[in-house]
């Protein structure tokens, strides 16, 4: 079963980034964007000034970033983007990101600081951008220089995204309004009714969102059974490895019976701790047959899950920010092609990573695997 009309897979942020600042330029009615990282550095300037472009040309351009992913804006930015003709919001902004006036505002009040401290480990983590309500470019590339070569050269972000075409793109399109009322100032009854009956639509075979609990839940039965079910192989790219116990025990039980599982974990990150914790992992999954690769030509940020057939590329990792506080998206992909495509990439990424072993475990320094096991106390939070 074909999911999607057209998919195309893309291994790098130059080719990405083309594609998609090329699909702006030829946008006729509108571009959604939502992004959990919006540096303002060469390459965000070049991403602003396509859709003050878009918008120039009639085009409706709505930009949505995350306050703690983008934290580097702050009101006086949000201003400048909206003279260029550009609608843009901050999902659950930062104090510093709010205009004064409306921060004095609140004061008068507790339940907006109240509301606004609830809000702070909820954020929006997903990458889209949605053009003309036809196609979409989705996966773990934000806006940002680190994910190019033209800028950082062998250092960029080693990373996947995928562009689908097809009417199962209007599930995202709603996914970002949902978020998008959600970084609105205010919410008449009217538009929380709407909320809710989209809310309650069911979701296209080829897309994966946890707007809500249901969902959230839904999608990780799915993915346990899928592991649990699997014949040939599970093989899995994840940068932030801090795992829920059903999915290592799904994983160890897997490896038990003579599957092929292995994880793709990066060697370096850009959490200096990250490593640590990853390896924290390590022995109770080595132990049970399961494989693990560390990436080391780059810090490897892609998100990627094969198992047998079944692929999806998309913004999750394996961590409990995803599971339980996060917004993600996942691509389901059916084309053939695409999957001897990824299948291709995974292999290649073997080839330049080591394979842990169990007498590696030995050589690790002590401090820092006892450090790695004593955050695991705040994992619901990594």
């Amino acid at each position: 079963m074909r999911y999607w009309d057209d998919e195309e897979v893309f291994h790098d942020g130059d080719t990405y980034f083309s594609r998609v600042l090329a699909a702006v330029g030829h946008a006729k009615r509108s571009v959604d964007w939502e992004t959990y990282i919006f540096d303002r550095d060469r390459q965000g300037e070049r991403v602003l000034a396509a859709l003050a472009s878009a918008a120039a040309r009639g085009v409706r351009v709505r930009l949505l970033i995350d306050g703690a992913g983008s934290s580097g804006w702050n009101y006086r930015d949000l201003e400048r983007s909206r003279r260029l003709g550009i609608q843009v919001r901050i999902f659950h902004p930062l104090p510093w990101q709010v205009r004064p006036l409306r921060l004095l505002g609140e004061l008068a009040s507790w339940k907006p600081w109240l509301s606004r401290l609830g809000q702070m480990n909820r954020r929006n983590h997903r990458k889209t951008c949605i053009i003309d309500s036809h196609a979409a470019f989705s996966g773990g590339m934000n806006v940002s220089e680190h994910h190019l070569r033209e800028w950082r050269g062998a250092g960029a972000w080693h990373d996947i995204a995928v562009r689908v075409v097809g009417d199962s793109v209007q599930a995202l399109e709603t996914a970002f309004y949902l978020a998008w009322r959600e970084s609105g100032a205010s919410r008449p009854r009217s538009a929380r009714r709407w909320l809710r009956r989209a809310q309650s639509k069911p979701i296209p075979a080829g897309v994966r969102l946890n707007s809500n609990r249901f969902q959230r839940h839904q999608i990780n039965e799915e993915r346990i059974q899928r592991i649990q079910q699997a014949s040939e192989r599970v093989w899995i790219t994840t940068p932030y490895l801090v795992p829920q116990l059903r999915l290592i025990l799904a994983l160890r039980e897997t490896a038990a019976r003579g599957v092929d599982v292995r994880l793709l974990t990066p060697s370096r990150s850009d959490v200096f701790f990250m490593r640590w914790i990853n390896r924290a992992f390590h022995p109770v999954l080595l132990h049970a047959g399961v494989r693990i690769h560390e990436y080391r030509s780059a810090f490897l940020h892609g998100k990627l899950n094969i198992v047998d057939d079944w692929v999806v590329v998309g913004s999750s990792n394996l961590n409990h920010r995803s599971l339980l506080h996060d917004l993600e998206v996942g691509i389901v992909l059916s084309n053939p092609q695409t999957l001897k495509d990824l299948e291709l990439r995974f292999q290649n990424d073997l080839q330049a990573s080591q394979e842990i072993r169990s007498h590696h475990l030995r050589g690790w320094r002590w401090g820092q695997v006892l450090l790695g096991r004593l955050l695991l106390v705040f994992r619901r939070w990594i």
